[in-house]
């Protein structure tokens, strides 16, 4: 992890006392193993956790789930309105209108989904308490299908920070663009934007008319976290639960400005987190009192003081 960390970043992380954004999440993921993090990580147990928050909001329909892909019903497989997925990490998706219709194609893959474990690959802890499935569900559409939105909202300390808005994610030709909890457009991207400008939505770009209900459904779903990013699916207006995740990036997200990622890592206040906040025993209990007190002392390691949490963004 460390050395994935300096290779993307460029310098060596400080992680026992975490200072920026990135350094929080790399000691996040070394250190700070709230078990929440493994229900917010498991795309099936997080559904339960949108409909408890915000029971009005919709979801998309499981259809099927199970751990043998031999026992998904084939019709799956050339069925139109559904999304083939794993419930234990990222990218584990298959549509089945974009693949062959070939049950050994599929179950091969789907084998080696159930073998992946991101917490050996990528250093994500939660990932390994989850029991891994795949499940069949309902395919949200759009009307025309390319103008589906997925809204990314970064809450931190049951706040919203900022929201990264996509059209035709997870494609070669996703746009994005970055908004304030006021749906105000923010002029910093996301490091795909800012590599290439031609992947930012148009200065024209109208958010979808539910955008101030994901902001509120963010905020509760994220109540009690100290950070989760929360995520929705808007079509034809209609609001969707989506996914929660602890690990964006696999913790080493950036952005085009550097005052912004600064702000980010003020936002964040470790102090509110699993580790320093609920009773630890041994080493860990040691270095929890060794750490609060560290922070207090130092200001500069920043715990979301600014008046504008936005300041550097903006």
């Amino acid at each position: 992890m460390v050395f994935r960390f300096v290779r993307e970043l460029g310098h060596l992380p400080q992680i026992l006392i975490p200072r920026t954004y990135n350094e929080k999440m790399l000691w996040r993921m070394i250190l700070d193993h709230n078990p929440l993090f493994v229900t917010f990580s498991d795309k099936l147990a997080s559904k339960a956790l949108f409909q408890r928050s915000c029971p009005e909001l919709r979801l998309p329909a499981v259809l099927w789930q199970g751990d043998a892909p031999q026992d998904m019903p084939t019709r799956f497989l050339s069925e139109d309105g559904v999304v083939i997925k794993a419930n234990h990490g990222c990218g584990f998706t298959w549509f089945p209108t974009l693949t062959p219709p070939d049950p050994q194609i599929f179950r091969q893959q789907a084998h080696r989904w159930l073998q992946t474990d991101y917490s050996h690959q990528l250093g994500e802890w939660a990932y390994r308490g989850i029991r891994p499935q795949l499940f069949v569900e309902e395919r949200i559409r759009a009307t025309p299908p390319d103008e589906l939105v997925e809204l990314k909202v970064h809450v931190f300390h049951g706040r919203v920070f900022y929201t990264v808005v996509y059209l035709r994610e997870k494609t070669g030709q996703s746009l994005s663009a970055i908004f304030d909890a006021d749906g105000t457009r923010l002029p910093v991207t996301n490091s795909v934007a800012a590599s290439d400008s031609a992947r930012a939505l148009p200065s024209d770009f109208a958010l979808p008319a539910c955008y101030a209900q994901a902001m509120d459904a963010a905020a509760r779903v994220a109540e009690g976290t100290d950070y989760l990013r929360v995520d929705f699916f808007a079509a034809d207006d209609t609001l969707f639960g989506g996914e929660l995740t602890v690990y964006p990036s696999a913790g080493r997200m950036t952005n085009s400005r550097p005052e912004c990622m600064h702000a980010l890592g003020l936002a964040w206040d470790i102090r509110c987190s699993w580790l320093l906040s609920a009773p630890q025993a041994g080493w860990r209990g040691r270095y929890a009192r060794w750490l609060r007190m560290a922070l207090e002392r130092s200001p500069s390691s920043g715990h979301g003081t600014r008046a504008d949490p936005l300041d550097g963004c903006r």
